[in-house]
């Protein structure tokens, strides 16, 4: 599909929740690599990401009930990668893909240190979508960090840039 509407702005989206993983109870954070996403409401102010369903992200995110958009640049076009390629069920994928957090300033989520601009959302709605879980957050504070080029998917293992 992306082919068809594409490209699309990648986003890397990041949540942090105490969640049973055998047996025990374990603090995990998560980052995801998603490439649907939207601003959907001005008042209040609101925003959507697309995921699926089967994802270790989606379990995170419906029980934290927030989660946190970090707009980055296409310099980071091999961590989006390795984030969407693993899962966060058995492994760090922040320490596994050398990639730098700070604290979120609204919401308790790590935030990409490299990120352009990062939105903090707390869950207002979700709703299935087919394979994905589109989920609704309530913006709670949103940062332009610095400016640059932000990573564009094309199709499949292929990004781009602006010009």
């Amino acid at each position: 599909m992306t082919k068809l509407n594409g490209p699309h702005t990648i986003v890397l989206v990041t949540c942090r929740e105490h969640m049973e993983i055998a047996g025990k109870t374990q603090l995990k954070e998560d980052v995801s690599t998603v490439g649907w996403h939207m601003p959907c409401s001005h008042k209040p102010k609101m925003y959507a990401i697309a995921i699926f369903k089967n994802h270790f992200t989606a379990e995170v995110i419906k029980k934290s009930e927030s989660f946190a958009v970090n707009f980055i640049p296409h310099e980071m076009e091999k961590e989006a990668l390795f984030c969407g390629k693993h899962t966060g069920y058995h492994m760090d994928k922040f320490v596994e893909g050398k990639i730098e957090t700070e604290e979120a300033y609204s919401i308790d989520a790590p935030i990409i240190k490299n990120a352009l601009a990062v939105i903090e959302c707390e869950l207002e709605h979700q709703y299935e979508s087919g394979d994905h879980i589109i989920f609704v957050g309530r913006i709670v504070s949103e940062e332009i960090k610095k400016e640059g080029k932000r990573l564009l998917h094309i199709d499949e293992d292929v990004f781009s840039t602006t010009q």
